[in-house]
């Protein structure tokens, strides 16, 4: 019997740790996502300045958030999301607008993904 209830206790745990990490994802991953859409807006208005100081603010996120990320998903992709930040910032500062854009749309891929490709479900179990 206490084995039994051993068990179903590591379950219930289990499914919970696996909830919150995937809440904190989610938002965490929403904060950042809002805040590309700002820097896009501002990259389409051809305010590089002001997309320059908003991917400042995207990265500094980035830094606060990224500890902890780490410890719940793949290192490799966290580490593409670094490149393409960083990918981001080079052509914010050199104006390109094609390349900023292309690249925006790669992390903005990213940072949706994570969260939902580590959601516990049974098709990620199985």
């Amino acid at each position: 019997m206490r084995v039994m209830v051993f068990a179903v206790t590591l379950l219930v745990l289990i499914v919970a740790l696996s909830w919150y990490s995937t809440a904190y994802l989610q938002a965490s991953a929403g904060g950042l996502l809002e805040l590309l859409d700002g820097v896009e807006g501002e990259i389409r208005a051809g305010d590089w300045a002001a997309a320059q100081s908003s991917l400042r603010q995207v990265v500094d996120r980035w830094n606060t958030t990224h500890p902890y990320w780490k410890i719940l998903i793949d290192h490799r992709e966290a580490d593409e999301i670094e490149t393409a930040l960083t990918r981001l910032q080079s052509f914010a500062a050199t104006r390109s607008h094609e390349e900023a854009m292309s690249e925006l749309a790669v992390l903005r891929f990213r940072l949706q993904h994570i969260p939902a490709k580590e959601r516990l479900t049974l098709s990620n179990i199985f």
